[in-house]
């Protein structure tokens, strides 16, 4: 997952309700932010990881947040951010170009988007609902 400014300004909210500084294994566990996001807003410059090894116990890993005022990038906004393609639908690109290369469904005698379809959605049951979601699928560019 990658590193948006909402998912930035989240990690800022967290660690300075919890005074400026907040364990990374509390980040991930409380407050359902991943390790990666962390590891990418200290790539970034945003905040500091830090190992405390205390006398007694287990070391902690701080994740500690930076001066206001520091001039590093800022991450792109969620909305800016391409989503990876589904595997159901790549599934059904891939069964779309094999049968419109061998000429269309041999089987049923559909049309070769129509049969690549259902067999990349075996749960599709009527017919109208297959063509009307295949031609939904087929007007996306990727």
């Amino acid at each position: 997952m990658q590193l948006s400014r909402e998912r930035l300004e989240r990690i800022f909210v967290v660690v300075e309700r919890q005074g400026g500084e907040e364990s990374i294994r509390k980040l991930q566990r409380n407050f359902s932010i991943l390790r990666s996001e962390i590891e990418e807003a200290a790539t970034l410059g945003w905040i500091s990881i830090e190992k405390r090894k205390p006398k007694t116990g287990r070391p902690a890993i701080v994740a500690r947040r930076l001066s206001k005022n520091v001039a590093a990038k800022l991450p792109p906004w969620r909305y800016e951010i391409e989503k990876p393609i589904k595997w159901s639908h790549q599934k059904f690109a891939m069964f779309s170009v094999n049968m419109s290369i061998k000429g269309g469904g041999r089987i049923s005698g559909l049309p070769g988007y129509v049969e690549a379809y259902r067999k990349a959605f075996p749960a599709a049951k009527s017919r109208d609902g297959i063509y009307a979601s295949c031609s939904r699928l087929l007007r996306h560019p990727n």
